[in-house]
């Protein structure tokens, strides 16, 4: 990953000392940082447009609050997780639960070695008969993308 060169400061104009310049119309543009992890959720958003929902957290400094880095919606970033996803980071158990208009499947990630990660939460259309079996299957190859796209916790932090 490449360092930033300047990570913060201030901008400025030189010229040399016996010229006569002008500055007009002068325009900065500014794109925050994202975290990598943003970035996946939203190409995967793009190749699953049916989609819900789709949220990654990662555990916080208070083990008890996972935090959320990655959403499809972007004004939630930064809000805590609840139990469930707290479980799945820690014991890498699945969670399944039923929403208006939709099921939630909160699924472990895991890095290169195995090791869960982080829990991501596919909120998914539902249908008539719906099982957790095939709500799970459904968000499996969800999973599976993200995971292809990272190989360890720092990746997805960067």
């Amino acid at each position: 990953m490449q360092q930033d060169t300047f990570p913060k400061g201030k901008i400025g104009f030189w010229t040399k000392s016996d010229s006569v310049t002008y500055f007009t119309d002068t325009k900065i543009v500014y794109t925050p940082r994202a975290p990598p992890a943003q970035g996946i959720v939203r190409d995967v958003i793009k190749k699953y447009p049916r989609l819900l929902g789709l949220e990654i957290y990662v555990q916080s400094e208070d083990p008890a609050k996972p935090r959320l880095l990655a959403s499809k919606d972007p004004k939630q970033l930064g809000h805590s997780g609840g139990k469930a996803e707290q479980d799945v980071i820690k014991r890498s158990v699945i969670y399944y639960g039923k929403e208006k208009g939709g099921v939630a499947v909160t699924m472990p990630l895991r890095d290169r070695n195995g090791d869960t990660i982080a829990a991501a939460r596919v909120v998914m259309h539902t249908f008539p008969g719906q099982t957790q079996d095939n709500a799970v299957a459904r968000a499996l190859p969800i999973v599976k993308d993200i995971e292809a796209q990272i190989t360890s916790l720092q990746e997805l932090l960067q």
